[in-house]
C-alpha cells in the first residue's frame, strides 16, 4: 500500500473515528478500538493519579472505580497545621470527600459555552480542548499505529451548527471551531481543516451526480447540506442544521420510563407540608449520562437524597444513590441506547436495567410512544431540512436524491419523513458510522495535494 498521507476524523457526541487517506487516493477507515470496532466511544476518563483514558476502555474503568473516594479529612491535596487547613481544591469541605475519579460524556456540546470553557477536579483545571485533545490523540494514535508513521495533516468533521450556539450562532459557531482546530494541534496535527459533516459524506465514490441533500444524524447534532453533484465533486449550496440528536432521544426515553420505574413520578416537585420538592435542576440532569457526572460534583445531591430518605422516599434516595454514586449511570444510559437501536427495527424494545436490591428495572418500550415522545424534535429537522432547500433555491421535486448517514438517521420516523418528502425511492442509505469519515479523508488528501502542488 502506498505513502500514507493524511487522516479524515469524525468526532462525535457520542462516537468518533479515523480513516487514512493514502498518497494513491484509497482510504481505509482504522479500527479505533483493541475490540476491532471502528468507532471510539467519545468518552474521557480522569482519576486523581492523573491517568487519561478514552473509548471503551474509560468506561471500563469507570465502572470499576467508579464507588472508590477519598475523604476530605485524609486527602494528600489538603495541607494541615498549626495555623490551620489550607487546600486548593474547589471540592473540600470539613467532613466531606470526593470520587476518585469522573467519566466525562459529550464534551462536544461544551465547547461552544462561552460562560466556561474547563472543568475542575483534585486542585486540576481540564480546559475541554485538552479533554477533546485526549480523544483525537488516542484516534491518531491507532492511525500512526496502522501506518507506521506521524501523520501530522487532517480534516475533521464539523457540525454545521454545533450544540449550544443559539443565542449568539455566527460568534459561538466560530467560538467552538477555533477550540475544535486548538484540540487538533495539541493532539499533534499541524495542518488541519475542519469540514461540514454532511459536505464530506458527499465525496465518497458512488454518489451519483445530480442535486443532492446530504443529511448527517448523529448523537448531538442533525446536519444538512444540499449539493450540486457533477463529475465527483460536489458544489454546497446550502448548509443547515439543528442541535437535535440521538442525546435528546436518550432524554425521551428516560421521560418515558425510567421516571416512573425509579419511582420518580411519586415525588412532589413542589415544596408543601411535610413534603420533599424535587428540584427542577435535578431532574433535568439526571435525564443524561453528563448530567448525571455533573450531578457526581453537585454539593446540593447529598443533602437532597438524605431528605428523601427521610421523608419516607428511602426506596427513591436508594436507587437514585446507586444510579449515581453506585456508577450505575452509564449502565442505565447504555440500556436506553440498546432499546433505542432495537426500536428501529422492532416495535418494541425490552429497557433492563438490574442491579439489586436498589435497581431492578424491566420495562417495555414501544415504538409509537417514543415516536410521539420525539414528534417536536423530528417537526425542527423537517423545517430545517425544507429551510435549507429555501437557501439553495431548490424544491423537494428538483433533488435527484438524499443520503442519510449517522445513527439516529435509522430512526424509521425519519426514514419515513424522507421518503414522504423526497420519495422512499430517492434515500439513499448510506454506513451510518463509517461515510463520513471515508468523506473527510478524501477531503484530507484533497487537501495534501494541494499543498504539495503549491
Amino acid at each position: 500500500m502506498s505513502q500514507a498521507v493524511a487522516y479524515g476524523v469524525d468526532f462525535g457526541t457520542s462516537n468518533s473515528s479515523i480513516a487514512v487517506a493514502y498518497a494513491d487516493g484509497t482510504t481505509k477507515v482504522v479500527a479505533a478500538e483493541k475490540s476491532g470496532a471502528p468507532e471510539l466511544r467519545s468518552l474521557v476518563y480522569l482519576h486523581r493519579d492523573g491517568n487519561r483514558l478514552t473509548g471503551q476502555a474509560s468506561a471500563q474503568a469507570f465502572v470499576a472505580m467508579a464507588t472508590a473516594q477519598t475523604s476530605c479529612g485524609t486527602c494528600t491535596l489538603v495541607d494541615r497545621g498549626r495555623s490551620g487547613t489550607f487546600t486548593q481544591c474547589r471540592q473540600h469541605r470539613r467532613g466531606g470527600s470526593c470520587r476518585d475519579s469522573r467519566l466525562l460524556a459529550q464534551i462536544k456540546r461544551d465547547l461552544s459555552s462561552e460562560h466556561l470553557d474547563r472543568t475542575n477536579s483534585w486542585t486540576r483545571d481540564y480546559r475541554f480542548t485538552d479533554l477533546v485533545a485526549v480523544i483525537l490523540k488516542r484516534l491518531k494514535r491507532s492511525a500512526d499505529q496502522l501506518t507506521g508513521q506521524d501523520v501530522r495533516t487532517v480534516a475533521i468533521g464539523r457540525p454545521v451548527r454545533f450544540p449550544g450556539v443559539e443565542s449568539d450562532p455566527v460568534r459561538l459557531q466560530s467560538l467552538a471551531e477555533d477550540r475544535l482546530h486548538q484540540a487538533a494541534v495539541s493532539a499533534g496535527f499541524r495542518h488541519v481543516d475542519l469540514v461540514p459533516e454532511p459536505q464530506a459524506a458527499v465525496t465518497v465514490e458512488g454518489v451519483q451526480d445530480g442535486i443532492v441533500v446530504c443529511t448527517d444524524f448523529g448523537g448531538g447534532t442533525f446536519d444538512v447540506a444540499v449539493l450540486s453533484k457533477r463529475r465527483n465533486h460536489g458544489k454546497v449550496l446550502a448548509l443547515g442544521g439543528v442541535t437535535v440528536g440521538g442525546e435528546t432521544f436518550d432524554s425521551r426515553i428516560f421521560d418515558l420510563e425510567l421516571f416512573a420505574a425509579l419511582g420518580l413520578d411519586a415525588v412532589p416537585t413542589m415544596s408543601g407540608p411535610e413534603r420533599v420538592r424535587l428540584p427542577g435542576w435535578f431532574r433535568s440532569k439526571l435525564r443524561s449520562l453528563a448530567g448525571c457526572q455533573e450531578l457526581l460534583m453537585d454539593d446540593r445531591v447529598g443533602p437532597l437524597l438524605r431528605d428523601l430518605s427521610a421523608s419516607g422516599n428511602s426506596r427513591v434516595a436508594d436507587a437514585l444513590r446507586e444510579l449515581l454514586y453506585g456508577g450505575q449511570a452509564w449502565a442505565c444510559f447504555q440500556a436506553i441506547e440498546r432499546a433505542k437501536i432495537q426500536l428501529s427495527s422492532q416495535y418494541e424494545a425490552r429497557l433492563v436495567l438490574r442491579r439489586p436490591p436498589h435497581l431492578d428495572i424491566d420495562v417495555v418500550v414501544e415504538r409509537s410512544e417514543f415516536e410521539d415522545a420525539i414528534a417536536a424534535e423530528l417537526a425542527r429537522v423537517e423545517a430545517c431540512i425544507l429551510e435549507t432547500l429555501e437557501k439553495a433555491g431548490v424544491t423537494p421535486t428538483e433533488v435527484s436524491y438524499v443520503t442519510r448517514t449517522g445513527g439516529s438517521s435509522r430512526i424509521p420516523a425519519f426514514e419515513a419523513m424522507l421518503g414522504f418528502r423526497f420519495g422512499a425511492g430517492n434515500v439513499v442509505d448510506r454506513d451510518a458510522f463509517t461515510t463520513v469519515v471515508t468523506g473527510l479523508a478524501q477531503y484530507a488528501h484533497g487537501s495534501w495535494q494541494e499543498r504539495r502542488g503549491a
